[in-house]
């Protein structure tokens, strides 16, 4: 029950305002604006790129909307260490999961939204590590941090690891001693996704990105692997030794629902 006064309840969850059976937009009391329905734009809205947005007119005021956002994926890396001729894929980025939060401001707050970019894919003909993806925030009430990249090295390693429940990069071994892995899965306020795939029966592909909290991770190819789509905060794939460069981890996406 929200606030009542002379037979007239003001909801608390921001529906409308009945009076003698028909609604209002507005109640004032001594001239003074008490409570003010939202006209704004209907539940859910999606933000992929950074924007102000402001309670009473971007989503609605005193009441609890859910938040739910991801960072950027990292990107995948590069790695090539010619041992006895064999080269090594590299691995997969990891991908940046959903992170959630309730949140009930008041009419006219400003908050700045934040999309963090996807990692950078490691350059081919060299051992590159691929960037880690960048954080999403919605003002200073909620953060998803980016997806770790891709590393190199000459031990068997896993990919960049996955965070906010985002999946794990895929990887491969050393000197071929085994099989590329597919990136692993995600699953939170974004949906069920999963890891970027690879060719599990080749010893030197790069690893599958790990899935982000609202898409799958990038795809390895032989020719140029795929990037994780834009804002699924997905990881890179791997590249392949000297020949193929690494992808590039998804932008980061946030969701407002009531």
């Amino acid at each position: 029950m929200g606030l009542v006064m002379e037979g007239v309840t003001i909801p608390e969850n921001g529906g409308n305002v009945i009076m003698d059976g028909v609604a209002i937009d507005t109640v004032m009391m001594d001239d003074t604006i008490v409570w003010q329905r939202y006209k704004g734009p209907s539940s859910p809205i999606t933000v992929t790129a950074n924007k102000i947005l402001v309670a009473g007119t971007d989503f609605p005021h005193n009441t609890n909307v859910t938040v739910c956002m991801a960072g950027g994926g990292g990107g995948g890396a590069t790695d090539y260490r010619s041992i006895s001729g064999q080269e090594n894929g590299g691995r997969g980025g990891g991908g940046s999961g959903c992170v959630s939060k309730v949140v009930n401001l008041p009419k006219g707050t400003s908050v700045a939204v934040t999309i963090g970019a996807g990692g950078a894919g490691g350059a081919a003909k060299s051992a590159h590590p691929g960037a880690d993806g960048g954080t999403s925030k919605f003002g200073s009430y909620l953060s998803a941090v980016g997806g770790k990249g891709g590393t190199t090295n000459n031990e068997r390693g896993v990919g960049g690891a996955g965070v906010n429940g985002g999946g794990s990069g895929g990887y491969n071994f050393v000197n071929g001693q085994g099989f590329a892995t597919n990136g692993g899965n995600s699953s939170g306020c974004g949906g069920n996704h999963s890891g970027g795939t690879t060719n599990t029966s080749q010893k030197s592909y790069g690893g599958g990105g790990g899935a982000g909290g609202f898409g799958n991770g990038g795809k390895y190819s032989s020719t140029t692997p795929l990037n994780a789509g834009a804002n699924t905060g997905g990881g890179g794939a791997g590249g392949y030794g000297a020949l193929v460069s690494a992808s590039n981890g998804g932008s980061g996406k946030v969701v407002l629902s009531w």
